[in-house]
């Protein structure tokens, strides 16, 4: 709160118009609401403080008092639906929250596998790579930024031949 006051403060070229939207204020602490609360008593010209809350009756009865109230119905489902649809990928059901995560990054998650079991093949039958071949395993993993996956994969890979054996 500090750091906002110090801003609405500060005189700027241009508009002076200040827009702070403070989220869950309810779960702030005494500090925080108390600092907010001298704000609000004497706000700064042109500067709005939007307050978001679920809970907006755990907001201290002094801060609601000087604020007006809006309240918004909840978005029914297919507006939910129409808002998160350019995020789904396919309509496709994911492993992982990860998966998820990666596959909308762009990471072709299998050929990271693949990649992950011929380097494991090649360590467990103890048929070792050339080097070009293994310089193009590592670059093809290169360019989908996969290492991190991969060596994953290996790793499972050998844990679970240890747990074989």
């Amino acid at each position: 709160m500090r750091a906002i006051d110090e801003w609405v403060n500060q005189t700027g070229m241009g508009s002076n118009k200040r827009f702070i939207i403070l989220e869950a204020m309810e779960q702030t602490n005494v500090s925080a609401r108390n600092s907010l609360l001298k704000i609000l008593e004497e706000p700064p010209e042109d500067t709005y403080f939007f307050l978001i809350s679920e809970f907006p009756n755990r907001i201290m009865s002094t801060i609601l008092s000087r604020v007006r109230r809006y309240v918004f119905p909840p978005l029914g489902k297919e507006a939910v639906m129409l808002y998160l649809k350019p995020y789904y990928l396919h309509d496709r059901q994911y492993e992982s929250l990860e998966q998820f995560y990666l596959e909308g990054g762009g990471m072709d998650l299998n050929k990271n596998r693949q990649i992950a079991g011929m380097l494991f093949s090649s360590v467990k039958s103890r048929r070792y790579l050339l080097l070009p071949d293994l310089q193009q395993l590592l670059s093809n993993v290169d360019d989908v930024d996969g290492y991190e996956y991969v060596l994953r994969a290996l790793l499972d890979g050998l844990a679970d031949a240890l747990e074989e054996e």
